[in-house]
């Protein structure tokens, strides 16, 4: 428990008195030593230097005040942290997820959507398990067969356990940015984290959500009355743009970053 200081126990409302007798000594102070200064220097050139004091004070108070200003606003401005960018443009490269449902049809529509605007040169696909890597040979031998380039894709095999964890999918596309070919910008990569596993997802999402990386799902275009996707009904990309701001919160907290969506 912290030791009260004198000045609690002043401040105590339970003792009236003590603070009464207190406030009449510190005014009776204040007031000998004023006329103690007046007989020394004068009644002008001691009026004139407590206007300095306070003059002084004030301006020490500016910086603080601008400081409380400049957090209030960042804190405003936190608050939009998405912003999604329908029809984003193509980009150079992409990473998918293959589900081992229906939602595969989702990371296909992806993958062509980019293709129909002539960018995209290179298809990571992240399979977890089995099945979804069969789901995943089966999509890319569909799209072969509509005359796309074989040389385009890339998997990136995880077992069952590995795609449900977090840690393991994130470091695995941190490895995807850090061996992008020479002169390969961050920024031309979209990382599409529609469809696989919880985790897959959230792994993405820490990967990417950094400044000068994208981030993108698929949204379906009709839902069923269960709230479902209807996957014969198509879905259409989002770009989900994040941009930063770095804000200081406090000595005792330190700082904390703050991110203003452009989705």
């Amino acid at each position: 428990m912290r030791r009260r200081s004198s000045l609690d126990r002043l401040q105590d409302t339970k003792q009236p008195l003590l603070f009464v007798f207190f406030t009449y000594v510190l005014g009776v102070a204040v007031g000998s030593a004023q006329t103690v200064l007046e007989s020394w220097f004068g009644a002008g050139k001691v009026a004139l230097f407590g206007a300095g004091v306070i003059l002084l004070l004030l301006l020490m108070e500016v910086p603080r005040w601008l400081i409380q200003w400049v957090q209030t606003t960042a804190q405003r401005s936190a608050l939009d942290v998405e912003k999604l960018v329908l029809n984003p443009p193509g980009h150079r490269g992409l990473i998918a997820v293959a589900s081992v449902g229906g939602g595969i049809s989702s990371a296909q529509q992806s993958i062509e959507y980019h293709l129909s605007k002539g960018t995209l040169e290179k298809c990571w696909i992240f399979t977890g398990g089995n099945e979804s890597e069969r789901r995943a040979r089966e999509m890319v031998s569909n799209l072969v067969r509509n005359g796309v380039n074989p040389n385009l894709f890339e998997y990136v095999k995880l077992t069952a356990e590995e795609a449900d964890n977090p840690d393991v999918i994130c470091e695995r596309v941190e490895a995807i940015f850090e061996s992008l070919p020479e002169g390969w910008r961050e920024d031309e990569i979209a990382a599409d984290y529609t469809g696989g596993t919880k985790s897959m997802t959230a792994g993405i999402v820490l990967a990417c959500a950094k400044p000068g990386r994208h981030l993108q799902f698929m949204r379906p275009r009709e839902y069923d009355q269960e709230g479902r996707a209807v996957y014969e009904k198509g879905s259409d990309p989002v770009l989900v743009d994040i941009n930063y701001k770095v804000r200081p919160v406090g000595r005792r907290t330190g700082a904390r970053f703050w991110g203003k969506g452009s989705v």
